[in-house]
């Protein structure tokens, strides 16, 4: 059911990829399996995201009654499994708090954040995620998401222009600038654009 199990308990691996009984698979279903926290999160997010109809249900139904405090520690524990930050961060339904302990967590998937950004209401977990300005380099479909959000913040529209316009407008005019130097023949004036970060014009770059 999945290819990468994220959990180093070797219950983890055989209950989800069905070599341990059946009703062990169900009782983790049911979230009565004795394992850590975190171990069984991943597993039910697993059987959610499986094809077996028994233990989808029953997955479903366990997911929706976990409880936020105790979810909210194991959501910032060390050892959550990136497929459970992916499932919670598309919850709507959760406090703040939450999303918010997704949001910082280094190992929530990218996808995921740009997905919550694009479709969350909360303007000061829009503005938490522009905070991030490595995550929003690395992912400029964060960016996108954030500045096409009707529920983003004045901070996060200015954060998030600001990080647009400086790593990747400039970078794509400066590139631009570079291959109508090349195709002028001036290829050395080419390599400086490309090189720099000095915003040349065309016109300073041939002179």
């Amino acid at each position: 059911m999945s290819s990468e199990i994220a959990s180093s308990n070797p219950v983890v691996k055989a209950v989800v990829e069905g070599t341990a009984p059946r009703p062990a698979q169900l009782a983790a279903s049911r979230g009565i399996l004795p394992l850590p926290q975190a171990d069984l999160l991943e597993i039910l997010v697993s059987f959610y995201n499986g094809i077996d109809p028994e233990l989808k249900e029953n997955s479903r139904l366990t997911l929706a009654e976990q409880n936020a405090e105790s979810l909210t520690e194991t959501i910032r524990s060390a050892d959550v499994a990136p497929i459970v930050l992916a499932f919670f961060a598309e919850r709507s339904d959760l406090p703040s708090a939450i999303h918010e302990t997704i949001l910082t967590n280094a190992k929530t998937p990218p996808g995921s954040i740009a997905k919550f950004a694009a479709a969350t209401q909360n303007g000061s977990l829009i503005e938490l995620i522009s905070l991030n300005q490595q995550l929003l380099i690395q992912n400029p479909a964060i960016l996108d998401a954030i500045l096409k959000n009707p529920s983003r913040t004045p901070e996060s529209e200015r954060r998030a222009t600001e990080i647009k316009r400086e790593f990747f407008e400039k970078e794509r005019g400066a590139q631009q600038i570079a291959n109508e130097l090349r195709a002028q023949g001036n290829d050395a004036a080419a390599e400086f654009i490309e090189q720099s970060d000095s915003g040349l014009s065309a016109e300073d770059a041939l002179f």
